[in-house]
């Protein structure tokens, strides 16, 4: 069993890190904390670990990168408490119980400082520009953003809050059927926060089909995803409360805002979708369009801002790409310089501790 989701993402705000969610320290034996530069093997390290783990018929968590959804940023094994979890930038992460639980896999004291010298200006040159096209990427999304928020508030307008309404009060009296089975627990139950979908060099990518696998499966149907966000953020505040535990996937460009939740006691997803699809158990459609005099020519405007953010977000994601092609040329160089026997050697001796 497995499950794939990123941590962190590229959004309106730069790069937005949740990787403090994944697991907490106080309730790990073991963390590890990988650190080297580029080309060191850190994810294809965790990818083995990973598939290790998985031939032992454990579950696995594989937490994906942002910058490259084939990457690995981390590895979960919730079993064996244990993780392994990429600590260099732009999700920076350092030890808050050294020694007890976490410890530093520096990777960098098994590459040739000596080769490197030999490229440094190379690597400084490239560097600098995968970091301005990084930075380029988020300006672009920055906007798209800007544009989304505008829609946000323009569907509000339009929006017909009677029967809204009425369709909120259907979904939570819906929920409370469900666990009206279930007894209170004595503990406040927890959100965990992590993304379902990112803003990547490959394109916009999304695993929100495979966390739905094997699960119910609710759909909240509106184009305003703040009111979907307002609507799950009520849900788990009254969930949490009575002790269940969530998981909170945010939305990929405004990440502060909650896009799909799961329930896990009772196995439900509650995911929001723009427009009715047939493959979800219910469906409440939480937007209805009134009757107003300038419906038209606000349509006419959500059109032009759906193609100028369409464009905005593409034009990102190309930065992205080219952020990546430097990215590439700096692993090149330091593969050469590194000495993957060392960390062969590495994974045998972690893999030791839990045969």
């Amino acid at each position: 069993m497995e499950k794939h989701f990123f941590a962190g993402t590229n959004s309106a705000v730069g790069f937005y890190s949740y990787f403090d969610h994944i697991i907490n320290p106080n309730d790990a034996d073991r963390i590890y904390i990988l650190k080297g530069g580029p080309g060191v093997g850190k994810s294809s390290f965790m990818k083995k670990v990973a598939s290790h783990f998985n031939k032992k018929g454990l579950f696995v968590e594989y937490i994906h990168c942002s910058t490259d959804y084939n990457s690995l940023d981390g590895v979960h094994i919730p079993d064996y408490r244990f993780m392994i979890v990429d600590g260099t930038a732009p999700h920076v992460i350092e030890p808050k119980l050294p020694c007890l639980v976490e410890e530093i896999l520096d990777f960098g004291k098994y590459l040739n400082r000596d080769y490197l010298m030999d490229y440094r200006n190379r690597i400084i040159e490239v560097s600098q520009e995968k970091s301005m096209l990084y930075q380029s990427g988020y300006r672009y999304l920055n906007m798209a953003g800007k544009l989304l928020e505008e829609e946000v508030k323009t569907y509000s307008l339009l929006t017909n809050t009677k029967k809204r309404c009425i369709i909120k009060r259907r979904l939570i009296s819906d929920i409370d059927e469900v666990i009206s089975n279930f007894k209170p627990n004595d503990k406040a139950g927890k959100l965990r926060k992590m993304f379902s979908d990112s803003y990547t060099p490959n394109g916009y990518y999304s695993y929100i089909d495979s966390l739905c696998k094997n699960k119910e499966v609710w759909e909240l149907i509106s184009p305003n995803c703040k009111d979907i966000g307002d609507l799950l953020e009520t849900i788990v505040a009254s969930l949490t409360i009575r002790g269940f535990d969530i998981e909170g996937y945010y939305h990929p460009l405004l990440p502060d805002i909650l896009q799909h939740i799961y329930i896990k006691e009772l196995n439900l997803m509650l995911i929001s979708k723009n427009e009715e699809s047939q493959t979800s158990n219910k469906s409440y459609l939480l937007y209805e369009e009134t009757d107003i005099r300038d419906l038209e020519d606000k349509k006419l405007e959500l059109n032009k801002n759906k193609e100028l953010f369409d464009s905005l977000t593409s034009e990102g994601m190309s930065k992205f790409k080219e952020a990546k092609d430097k990215h590439e040329i700096l692993e090149k160089i330091y593969i050469k310089a590194m000495d993957f026997k060392k960390v062969d050697q590495l994974y045998e001796k972690i893999i030791a501790d839990y045969d």
